[in-house]
């Protein structure tokens, strides 16, 4: 029996430019769709366009979220024309698992604990974090970048791991991701089984956020602008993989995940 899967990410072009081809890569339909829209009053005919014809292999659909920014999501909680609470009722219902794919950037950390604390579990939708961005995933320890400081984050780390990639290895930072995905999903895996010493990677997205909070300061500014220090470089988008391929039913699956990936990696 096939199952639908829905992943929300937080832009329209970065996560599905990789997610997609990974996902096909091991047997999935995968779906684009546009923009999820919640301020509508038949709650059932959000997910009309998003009905697709099954066959015999699992689907993803992968839409770009209701906002682009945690703290714009959050905001809509608090705003009674979005019936966005409703959302993800019905997508419980549709759908085997939600993920919601987000940057920290420089979402402070109280709103950062606010948003885990509404989407803390894959049935009604599971917040995965990547600090400070998802572009982390092609973060190398010769980098040469050990701390961002000032408010302009995105701006500073994604053009500088861009260039890094292309100068490296002289492709684009996207194939440069799809083409070491299990390589570096291992790299984050180890490193936060062996800071957490949690062999459940479906607690890692919570304990992540703990560490973010306790080593990342954000400071909201006057002028309604963020400052920030990051030195926690970071992502749990592994636990979305692994649980779609069904290596997550026993509690302790850490070396599930682990053994999947080394025997899919390229340098194998």
């Amino acid at each position: 029996m096939s199952k639908k899967y829905l992943i929300i990410t937080e832009g329209n072009v970065t996560e599905p430019n990789f997610l997609v081809p990974l996902f096909q890569k091991y047997g999935f339909s995968v779906t684009e769709k546009e923009q999820i829209n919640v301020r509508i009053e038949n709650v059932s005919s959000i997910f009309d366009k998003y009905e697709i014809k099954l066959d015999n292999k699992n689907i993803i659909v992968i839409a770009q979220g209701p906002r682009n920014r945690i703290r714009d999501l959050m905001l809509l909680f608090e705003n009674d024309q979005y019936d966005i609470e409703k959302f993800f009722v019905k997508s419980s219902e549709l759908f085997a698992a939600t993920f919601l794919i987000y940057d920290v950037d420089q979402t402070l950390c109280d709103q950062l604990e606010s948003a885990f604390n509404k989407f803390n579990n894959e049935q009604s939708g599971l917040l995965l974090v990547s600090s400070p961005c998802v572009e982390v995933l092609a973060h190398e320890n010769e980098f040469g970048i050990d701390e961002i400081t000032g408010t302009h984050l995105s701006e500073v780390y994604k053009n500088k791991i861009n260039e890094y990639v292309n100068h490296k290895y002289h492709i684009s930072l996207k194939d440069y991701i799809i083409n070491n995905f299990e390589k570096i999903a291992l790299s984050y895996l180890e490193q936060n089984v062996c800071e957490f010493n949690s062999q459940n990677i479906m607690e890692h997205p919570q304990l992540v956020i703990s560490k973010i909070n306790e080593l990342n300061k954000r400071t909201l500014l006057s002028n309604n602008s963020v400052e920030f220090n990051y030195r926690y470089f970071t992502t749990v988008l592994y636990v979305c993989f692994a649980y779609v391929l069904g290596l997550t039913k026993e509690f302790e699956n850490a070396s599930i995940l682990k053994n999947f990936l080394l025997e899919n990696s390229i340098d194998n």
